[in-house]
């Protein structure tokens, strides 16, 4: 028997992000940065309008969770399992590549081979941010880990001596440095380590939840396909966008 749709989809979603996400997500970047401009697009493609609520990064996230604001969703987020035990995730919105910012004076050559390079290394990012390819070094006692309620100190700690390294998105940690120091900003970025892949998660006890969020990805693969994504992220990334 063929079912049907007994809830259509929304007209509208409300949905949440974050700041000190350069590019992919700071309310003070042209249509809230790359991400966000990405995924209000592909929910534009299939007829929902979408508002963006701005809240720190880890109050957002459980905002979505506890589904008590009516809050369908936050991006961008990388694949963890713990997460996947709250949230839904959709197919990949963009893939970077994950890279160690250290100051450029550092000893340490831009392409390290072995992981013993980092050895004493002080590490620092953001709370929520993920550092799971790291965790080895940590749990090994070869390195130190400090987490900072905003990404934009680890850079200011290391300028100041307090730490050596943060590791962050590429594009994302360019975003960063060239907005506090400008031109001469005296970091250097390390061989990418591994890609971050960003996605959308959204709340499991959302109304019609998977109906949208298989309606979501289709408009991502199709906005993927006619160039819309590539044509978003270029235009984000040249110098008259900053």
């Amino acid at each position: 028997c063929l079912l049907t749709n007994a809830n259509p989809l929304p007209k509208e979603l409300k949905l949440v992000s974050g700041d000190d996400f350069k590019p992919w997500s700071d309310q003070s970047l042209p249509n809230g940065g790359v991400i966000t401009e990405i995924v209000q697009t592909a929910f534009k493609q299939v007829g929902i309008a979408t508002t963006i609520q701005w809240l720190p990064w880890k109050r957002g996230y459980y905002t979505v969770v506890s589904g008590k604001h009516g809050d369908y969703g936050t991006f961008p987020y990388s694949f963890t399992n713990k997460r996947a035990v709250n949230v839904y995730y959709s197919i990949p919105i963009l893939i970077s590549g994950l890279t160690i910012f250290v100051l450029e004076d550092s000893s340490i050559a831009t392409d390290y081979v072995d992981a013993s390079a980092l050895h004493g290394l002080r590490f620092c990012t953001g709370v929520g941010y993920a550092f799971t390819d790291f965790s080895g070094l940590l749990d090994a006692g070869k390195i130190t880990l400090k987490r900072l309620a905003n990404i934009n100190h680890c850079f200011a700690s290391i300028k100041a001596g307090r730490m050596d390294a943060v590791v962050l998105n590429k594009h994302v940690g360019w975003g960063i440095v060239r907005s506090l120091y400008g031109g001469e900003h005296g970091f250097k970025a390390l061989r990418e380590h591994d890609h971050s892949v960003y996605h959308l998660v959204v709340s499991k006890d959302f109304p019609n939840t998977l109906d949208i969020l298989n309606e979501f990805n289709k408009s991502l693969v199709k906005l993927k396909q006619n160039g819309v994504i590539n044509e978003i992220v270029s235009r984000h990334m040249s110098p008259k966008s900053h």
